[in-house]
């Protein structure tokens, strides 16, 4: 099981796989269900859906020195065909879904990679920490873990965008925002892309 320090904590980041490691899977779940809840957004994660972990190809999560789950973040892909991203349907009926559809299928030859459900615990005291590493995984961990080029994540809010943006993400601002998961959300599509990175020697592993 891989391992990598979270700067400015002492917690830990954990890579599991579903299928392997079913109770730091449930863990994640658990957590990301009661989040999701208090923001009235529970079915954006669509948790039916994906408990079994068939959809999902890896996972890290935030784990604290005395063992509990306090962040996490879960990874679909590498995509055969466009079809698959869960972004598209975020984009339903939409303007800009005929874009976002070529952007993801110009992309898979390369390896697309789309990272959903990021949550870190409020009761924990080094959320910001474990904030802004969740925001740097994709390039750290899933991308070469996957062999993808490319990752997709879409963020609903201002503070989150900001983030991913500071941790190497492009917005794709040609495409117009969708409100997904519910009105008072701007869903925005944000790309990283493996061959702008270098290494980050804030996290090792």
């Amino acid at each position: 099981m891989t391992t990598y320090s979270i700067p400015n904590s002492d917690c830990r980041m954990v890579v599991g796989v579903p299928s392997e490691d079913p109770e730091l899977w449930a863990a994640y779940l658990a957590g990301a269900l009661d989040t999701y809840r208090k923001f009235g957004v529970e079915s954006a994660l669509e948790f039916e859906e994906i408990r079994d972990g068939s959809s999902t190809s890896m996972f890290l999560v935030a784990i604290s020195p005395d063992g509990e789950v306090v962040g996490g973040v879960r990874a679909q892909g590498p995509y055969a065909v466009a079809d698959d991203s869960h972004a598209l349907l975020e984009w339903d009926g939409c303007p800009g879904q005929a874009d976002l559809y070529d952007m993801i299928a110009d992309r898979i030859p390369e390896g697309v990679v789309e990272m959903k459900a990021a949550w870190v615990s409020d009761r924990c005291p080094d959320r910001k920490a474990i904030t802004h590493s969740l925001a740097r995984i994709p390039r750290i961990a899933v991308m070469s873990r996957l062999d993808a080029r490319y990752v997709i994540a879409t963020a609903g809010t201002d503070p989150v965008i900001k983030l991913w943006v500071s941790a190497g993400g492009v917005i794709a601002s040609h495409i117009p925002t969708a409100p997904y998961p519910s009105a008072q959300y701007h869903a925005t599509p944000i790309w990283w892309d493996r061959s702008d990175f270098v290494d980050d020697p804030a996290i090792a592993a």
